[in-house]
């Protein structure tokens, strides 16, 4: 008796010792991680035409619109380290980059690109490289006339082009959203925004300053450009007041939420809202649940749906923009919740969705946010109203039924069928039917806790038979 009182004290104290984010839970372990990021502090994309401040000005990141800055690869660089902190230095992934373990996915831009590039050298350039023909980096040798850069690891990564990109690109190509926009502009409330008097003397406003037309679809760019003149001390122009710029910050958060489907009522018997969402977030969601439905064919190991690149893979990463993040929380019904300052979500913001699975075989889901450079990871599971309160796991049939309502399953499940459609039936819930992709294939590499726990436990039993 007193041997295995013993023994459960070790154990319990290892159980207190352990990191919070071990991949272990009580019966529960994580299986699959997917995270979307947004990419770090870049240049404007484009400002007014009467700006003085216009592209030449901009010279970080090559030059130019819309290029990442040194401030937006350090952001990225800290993102790695904290999740090399969460998922390696827990023990869920392996010490050195394994191609089949984890695969990096952006959108075609350099802005994203450079994240995820920055991003690998934070979560695997810190003292993971092994040099030598066996290794994960070339070996000179004292007497070569190269080196290689400290702290890099070369790391795929993988991209599409961006207009038809329709998981990492919301406001990608599509006749359908537009249709529907057209016919959620025709709502009492829009009408009544686009009409209050303040906002059209914004708009004229612009018009006349800007030499260009301005209205809610371009209003972006001056709220944006102006943000990022203003965070590098550039003067803006005199007629930019800081009431205007409140007023236009908040007008631009009430348009966004309107592009997002955010309370827009149905019209004609269609939920406009619904669609919307569907068009937006539709595809990295079935993307990421297809991905889920693979890895627990694997772990159950039924054969159905388990490809040999999912057998090994164990984190996925879209490098992504803030519309994209709030595409996917505005599809979960908790964007106001999470972003708790309001508007779009910052710089290195990041959702993560982890998969984890307990011994009896049920399935969970669990949503975890990082607000931005400064801020660690918050779990929101319990501000997802599809968990129904739950505090950290979500049943993962809850994420399911969501990516069916979600789904294109009534277009073959291709949204490039569904962006030609512009009838206005609205289609019912349908069985899942999702989005696939096949990446090359790539060697099994399961890294298990279990020998670990064996080890422990066989060392802890010999200490006791020497008592």
């Amino acid at each position: 008796m007193a041997a295995r009182l013993l023994l459960l004290f070790f154990l319990a104290v290892a159980a207190q010792e352990a990191p919070e984010t071990l991949p272990i839970d009580g019966d529960k372990s994580l299986q699959l991680v997917q995270v979307i990021w947004r990419h770090g502090d870049r240049s404007p994309t484009t400002t007014c035409a009467t700006d003085p401040i216009q592209d030449d000005q901009w010279i970080f990141g090559g030059g130019g619109w819309g290029q990442l800055s040194p401030i937006g690869m350090q952001q990225h660089v800290e993102l790695g380290v904290k999740l090399r902190k969460r998922y390696i230095d827990t023990g869920f992934l392996s010490p050195h980059y394994r191609a089949d373990e984890v695969y990096f996915r952006s959108t075609d831009l350099n802005r994203t690109l450079l994240s995820a590039i920055s991003n690998t050298i934070g979560m695997y350039g810190q003292g993971s490289a092994v040099k030598g023909i066996w290794g994960n980096i070339p070996d000179f040798g004292p007497d070569s006339n190269y080196t290689w850069p400290a702290f890099y690891i070369p790391i795929p990564i993988h991209t599409t082009v961006n207009p038809t990109d329709f998981c990492g690109n919301p406001d990608a190509k599509c006749p359908r959203h537009e249709h529907l926009r057209k016919m959620a502009e025709e709502t009492p409330d829009f009408v009544a925004l686009l009409n209050d008097e303040n906002n059209k003397k914004i708009f004229a406003l612009l018009t006349e300053k800007c030499g260009k037309p301005y209205n809610y679809e371009n209003l972006w760019e001056v709220v944006d450009a102006f943000f990022i003149e203003r965070a590098y001390n550039k003067t803006n122009p005199a007629w930019m007041t800081d009431d205007l710029y409140v007023d236009l910050f908040d007008l631009n958060n009430q348009v966004q939420d309107f592009v997002n489907g955010i309370g827009i009522p149905p019209v004609n018997g269609l939920d406009l809202s619904a669609e919307i969402r569907r068009i937006r977030s539709g595809a990295m969601f079935n993307l990421f649940n297809d991905h889920i439905s693979q890895k627990r064919d694997c772990v159950a190991k039924t054969g159905v749906n388990c490809s040999q690149w999912m057998k090994g893979l164990k984190y996925f990463v879209y490098s992504a923009h803030d519309t994209t993040l709030y595409a996917y929380l505005t599809a979960l019904n908790s964007e106001k919740l999470v972003i708790k300052d309001g508007g779009y979500p910052h710089y290195s913001a990041a959702v993560i969705t982890e998969y984890w699975r307990d011994r009896a075989g049920n399935d969970y889901v669990k949503f975890v946010y990082h607000n931005g450079y400064q801020d660690g990871f918050t779990v929101f599971t319990d501000q997802v109203p599809i968990c129904n309160g739950s505090h950290i796991y979500c049943p993962l049939e809850n994420y399911r039924k969501l990516a069916a309502e979600l789904s294109f399953a009534k277009w073959g499940g291709l949204p490039e069928v569904m962006c030609k459609d512009l009838g206005v039936t609205a289609p019912s819930p349908t069985p899942i039917q999702t989005q696939r992709e096949d990446p090359p294939p790539a060697n099994v590499a399961e890294q298990g806790q279990l020998g670990l726990i064996l080890t422990v436990v066989s060392l802890l039993a010999s200490m006791l038979r020497l008592l």
